[in-house]
This record gives structure tokens, sequence and C-alpha cells, in this order.
């Protein structure tokens, strides 16, 4: 198993699986928190209203692609890169529907720092995400199965 599977917690506490996939590794939203700070007072108060599986991709930039739901949408692409420590690949950003190259970090065991990428590279923003606890997620699923 690669150190960089697992569930990981984005700095917005939504979470993301990475896992094996054909291209490499692919990441998954698989819990959505939404961030208020980007939608305005009704659309905040409409989404508190709303089950993860009410959202959808309505920000893609490809008007056939708005209707896909965002829970289980695939977000990252990545595969090796030239250190043992850094996966290449392509992000998908929900907030405005577009697809940027980029690169994940591990940072440590329980640590990896995302940057989505621009202009060729030359400018990249990043976010270090943290992997959800084993226990945390044992206790959920004990949860939802009752």
């Amino acid at each position: 198993m690669s150190p960089i599977e697992g569930v990981w917690r984005a700095q917005l506490q939504s979470e993301i699986t990475i896992a094996p996939c054909e291209l490499g590794f692919c990441g998954y939203l698989t819990k959505i928190v939404v961030p208020e700070d980007i939608l305005s007072a009704e659309e905040a108060e409409a989404a508190a209203a709303m089950s993860p599986e009410q959202f959808f991709d309505e920000r893609n930039e490809d008007p056939a692609l708005r209707n896909r739901p965002m829970l289980g949408l695939h977000m990252l692409t990545l595969w090796s890169g030239e250190r043992p420590t850094v996966f290449d690949g392509e992000v998908y950003n929900p907030q405005d529907g577009k697809t940027y190259s980029g690169y994940v970090e591990l940072l440590g065991p329980d640590a990896l720092r995302l940057n989505g990428c621009v202009l060729y590279n030359v400018i990249c923003r990043g976010e270090d995400w943290v992997r959800v606890p084993q226990g945390e997620l044992d206790a959920r699923a004990a949860a939802e199965a009752q």
C-alpha cells in the first residue's frame, strides 16, 4: 500500500479518499462540508438544508457536467513523480469548476500538501491536508451501520 492511499481531510473539512486507479492514484470527494465563506446568505441557508446527495457540480466549466453529484466526485488524478514523496497530476477544484496541473507532496505519514498550478506551473497555490485517523473512520462506519 502506498503512503498516499487513505482518507484525507482538507482545510475546509471535506474529505477526499485516495486509492489506486488505472491512471495511478485517484482522489474522490467522500465527505462534503460546504465552505460557507464562498456562499451568499441565501446559498448558505439552502446548503444547510441539503443532504450531501443533493449537491451537484454546478460550477463546472463544462455545462454538460454540472448535473453530476459532488459526493464521489473524481477530484485528483496522481502518478509517481521524480521523488517517492511527490505525486504529479491534475487537480479539479469544484469551487471554480476548473482543472489544474498540480502535485501532492507527502509531508509525513499523516500530512500532505496539495498544490494546484497555473501558467505552466509557474504559479502554484497549496493547501495542507491531514489523514483522517482510522479510529474516527471506524467509529463513523459503526454509527452508520446502526
